[in-house]
């Protein structure tokens, strides 16, 4: 199948390549002056093109870069040169930065988009040493914020097999980029790329960011996909932050889960050569750093957010109650129809209504950037006032920085509530299946063998009583779109 990549070839295999596009002279593009840093600009090339493919850019396609990345493998008195060159030959285009706030942005230029990739061997030496120093920087760090239970997940992830049929459900995706960036994250899967543990404590893998309607083609141990999510989940976790109870069950997960953790590693083969983790077990509970041992955002401090928010009123016990129940969806869109709110899709991606809403609230209230007038705010606001008083507290001016960057900022409250739902599915849920259930998670869901799926949902429901919260339990199995299965047969 053609991705739009020439195989690496396979001599030299202590020789550091480049994927290049095809037709691109990096010495062309120089002055004579810099043509010896050519290496330095295939390399710039490398990475954009790699994460573009990946998927890893902003709505606009932009790959973030800060300099100090850049200054630590390319030339450091001849980087700024080569950027410009680039730039005004119109290999690479740039996006604006702000200092502090936001890092150079770099896509290919309108020549070289799209093109076949070819594959490039260094020849500076200098630089080649450099690369591989950062290779080896960025898998020390990966390595440096993972738990035992991260360790647990890239040995599940191992037993993860592609169908043939999913190489060609991936062919028939558009538009373009997208086709290709599913087809390389398949190839991920395939080739066991491991996963990554971020700030918020979410675990990101190349099945987190697959499509779902290729997730049918996975196997997992020789089985099917099969699993149980949190129904409504972002909403039901804003209620349980904004309760009385967020303490009692912050306690309780940091105590049940590093129960689990010591069990959890005591059965596994991986526990005694798993590298060993700076993060302390369980999860530190303290309020006085934003951040943990491995620059984690710290339980104690989502805690400690939550009790300086303004106190809610009774419409907290109506959201709570929507939220447990998977009602809040339809009774917005109940609400916003009685409104005469125009509920047609933004993006104009063909949602249904009820998809719509949820993007809404996301974009609107619950991570609203900017003062711009909202026909759905409103109706939220008139429903659930102090909810959304707390909403805005929390993202507004007088909320305390968490470490993420300015003392306001739209989407802290996301972080907080990311933060919650990895503590509760990854760090409490996933250490009671592993290591005889294999699992893969995906934010607030995790899959495993098809028929292992009811241990999923009683260890769902023993850390819930255990941890004193309720959660209404949704169960996800990937099928199959019946036309294309007509059609491939």
């Amino acid at each position: 199948m053609n991705m739009g990549i020439v195989p690496c070839p396979e001599s030299h295999v202590n020789q550091v390549w480049l994927m290049s596009p095809d037709g691109l002279d990096a010495e062309r593009c120089l002055s004579p002056q810099l043509r010896n840093r050519a290496d330095d600009l295939r390399w710039l090339v490398h990475v954009v093109a790699k994460k573009a493919r990946r998927g890893e850019t902003d709505r606009r396609g932009y790959v973030r870069l800060s300099s100090r990345v850049l200054r630590r493998v390319m030339s450091t008195r001849t980087m700024p040169a080569v950027v410009r060159a680039a730039v005004g030959g119109g290999v690479l285009s740039i996006d604006e930065h702000r200092i502090g706030r936001r890092t150079r942005g770099y896509r290919l230029g309108p020549r070289w988009r799209g093109r076949p990739l070819r594959w490039v061997a260094v020849q500076d030496e200098r630089l080649a040493a450099r690369v591989a120093r950062e290779v080896d920087r960025l898998e020390r760090l990966r390595l440096a914020v993972m738990l035992p239970i991260h360790h647990a997940l890239c040995e599940s992830q191992t037993l993860l097999t592609v169908e043939p049929e999913g190489d060609f459900a991936a062919a028939a995706i558009d538009p373009e980029p997208v086709r290709h960036r599913q087809q390389t994250i398949l190839q991920q899967i395939r080739t066991g790329y491991p996963g990554r543990r971020v700030g918020t404590g979410r675990w990101y893998s190349p099945v987190s960011r697959l499509k779902r309607s290729l997730r049918p083609y996975l196997r997992l141990a020789g089985e099917p996909l099969g699993g149980y999510d949190l129904r409504c989940a972002q909403p039901r976790l804003l209620a349980v932050l904004l309760s009385a109870q967020l303490t009692q069950f912050v306690q309780c997960v940091a105590t049940y889960s590093s129960t689990l953790f010591a069990l959890c590693s005591s059965r596994a083969k991986w526990a005694s050569h798993a590298p060993q983790s700076k993060c302390p077990l369980p999860d530190c509970v303290s309020a006085d750093s934003s951040r943990d041992g491995c620059g984690v955002l710290s339980l104690g401090h989502v805690a400690a957010v939550a009790s300086g928010a303004p106190r809610c009123g009774r419409d907290l016990g109506l959201f709570d109650e929507l939220t447990l129940d998977g009602g809040l969806y339809s009774h917005l869109l109940d609400r916003c129809r009685a409104a005469g709110v125009d509920l047609g899709d933004p993006d104009a991606k063909g949602r249904a209504e009820r998809d719509v809403v949820k993007l809404l609230l996301l974009r609107d209230v619950m991570a609203k950037l900017g003062g711009y007038p909202s026909e759905f705010e409103h109706v939220f606001r008139s429903e659930f006032p102090t909810v959304h008083r707390a909403v805005r507290w929390i993202n507004g001016r007088h909320s305390p920085d968490d470490g993420c960057g300015a003392a306001r900022s739209h989407g802290r409250l996301v972080r907080l509530l990311q933060r919650l739902e990895s503590a509760l599915v990854l760090e409490t849920v996933a250490p009671a299946l592993l290591p005889e259930t294999p699992i893969v998670p995906v934010h607030d869901c995790l899959f495993a063998p098809v028929s292992h799926v009811p241990r999923v949902e009683q260890a769902f429901r023993d850390v819930f009583d255990r941890c004193g919260v309720r959660f209404a339990l949704k169960r996800d199995v990937p099928r199959a779109p019946t036309t294309y299965l007509e059609t491939s047969a």
